[in-house]
């Protein structure tokens, strides 16, 4: 699992890095790190990815 600092995600949004579809996602994760928390972007196109996620098996990125 990948995992971005909330001032790395800042910063790859800031230049330009994530956009498109992933803005908002990662605008969300950035308000949860604000809240002192975690939030992970799981891939929905990968089969029972969300029950992957749940259990900590999945390679998606964590933002906090």
């Amino acid at each position: 699992m990948g995992r971005l600092s909330a001032e790395e995600a800042q910063a790859l949004t800031e230049a330009g890095t994530i956009g498109g579809g992933m803005l908002p996602k990662v605008e969300a994760c950035l308000r949860a790190a604000a809240a002192h928390t975690t939030a992970l972007i799981v891939d929905g196109r990968w089969a029972h990815a969300l029950q992957a996620a749940l259990k900590g098996q999945i390679a998606g990125t964590s933002v906090g």
